[in-house]
């Protein structure tokens, strides 16, 4: 089964998919290495591969395919690959002021294109249940505060801690 370019189409905020679509894969694909045991002077080994699950989401003007990798010896690995096409600012060709704004919003790309600096950002839970089904919530705040203060409300010796500012950023736990 081949993912078509068409297959899964999201656009913005709206994080629906077309449920007539196929939008996810499944393969298995050799891995180029080899998985290998000894066993006094003999050696023993089989080819490494790996069992893909892979999606490719389109939102506004980018695809991103997604790609769970499930190997034989019960490790994985989980990527996200970025591609489509640049999204930017028309500038007058030869205008003095394109320095300026390249150096404040972007990068040119052609004599009238101006490249938009932005980054993209993904975030993922994964629960394994490991060890059992007992599970807990633990949320994190981001903060920004006093570094000294912050060690010291956490039970740390702050004897001899040297940092470039007095404040810094961290994550308030909540249990």
């Amino acid at each position: 089964y081949s993912l078509g370019y068409d297959s899964g189409y999201v656009w913005g905020g709206d994080l629906t998919l077309d449920a007539e679509a196929p939008t996810i894969c499944v393969f298995e694909a050799p891995d180029n290495e080899a998985l290998f045991q000894h066993a006094q002077e003999k050696y023993e080994g089989l080819s490494k591969s790996a069992l893909y699950v892979r999606g490719v989401f389109t939102v506004g003007n980018y695809d991103y395919t997604q790609t769970l990798k499930l190997y034989q010896d019960g490790a994985f690995d989980f990527f996200k690959q970025l591609s489509g096409y640049a999204v930017g600012a028309y500038i007058l060709p030869g205008d003095s002021s394109n320095t300026a704004l390249m150096s404040l919003f972007g990068a040119l790309i052609s004599t009238s294109a101006l490249g938009a600096l932005h980054t993209h950002s993904a975030g993922y839970k994964i629960d394994l249940d490991i060890g059992g089904l007992e599970n807990s919530v633990k949320i994190k705040t981001p903060g920004y505060g006093n570094l000294i203060d912050l060690l010291n409300g956490a039970g740390l010796n702050t004897t001899g801690i040297v940092s470039a500012s007095d404040d810094t950023y961290y994550f308030a736990e909540t249990p």
